[in-house]
């Protein structure tokens, strides 16, 4: 593992774009089969260039196949409206019947993120044939070390219901449930800091 510079943005723009493909949320958002790889690497590029590589941490492996995208305690996320308002040059990719309830969606993300001082992590990723090795916990062990030693929490979104399982194996829990009108649920998730 290693922190993430500049020269591998793109990369991990185009890596994370692949693996949230087949996201349940991302295909609520850019329904467009054509035009949600392009809208996924602009989002990743706008998340990881100007929001998490200048003032989180961002986290990565030779090669570009996986990534954590982390928010420190303080940070204010690039959730919800605010994830919106900065990403305005994704709006030709977002179009769709589900946008305008997608909208009402990311509101009620931004009102449910907690406020106690915590880690957010606002994206794990890994490349889909490196999936299920082993990599995402590997990417994500450090921080949460942190958590533990700085007695902090951690919170994340998810809408694949089958990374649940995963979350849970890390010590995350659900804490809500967010139905998508017409679409799919997303689930919050809090880790508590584990005592030494």
């Amino acid at each position: 593992m290693r922190p993430a510079v500049a020269a591998d943005v793109d990369g991990l723009a185009a890596m994370l774009a692949r693996a949230f493909d087949d996201d349940p949320f991302s295909r609520y958002l850019m329904p467009s089969d054509r035009r949600r790889p392009g809208g996924l690497r602009r989002f990743f590029r706008t998340q990881l260039a100007h929001d998490y590589l200048a003032s989180g941490t961002v986290l990565t492996v030779e090669g570009a196949r996986g990534a954590a995208v982390w928010g420190p305690p303080g940070k204010r996320p690039l959730t919800g409206w605010r994830a919106l308002r900065s990403t305005a040059p994704l709006v030709p990719h977002l179009l769709g019947a589900g946008f305008w309830r997608a909208v009402g969606v990311l509101g009620r993300i931004e009102e449910l993120h907690p406020s106690e001082p915590h880690w957010y992590l606002a994206t794990l990723g890994v490349e889909p044939a490196d999936q299920h090795r082993g990599l995402g916990t590997a990417l994500v062990a450090g921080v949460l070390e942190q958590c533990d030693r700085q007695a902090l929490g951690a919170y994340l979104e998810t809408a694949k219901l089958e990374n649940l399982a995963f979350y849970a194996r890390l010590g995350f829990e659900v804490i809500h449930q967010i139905p998508c009108p017409d679409g799919p649920t997303l689930w919050t998730l809090w880790r508590h800091p584990v005592a030494p």
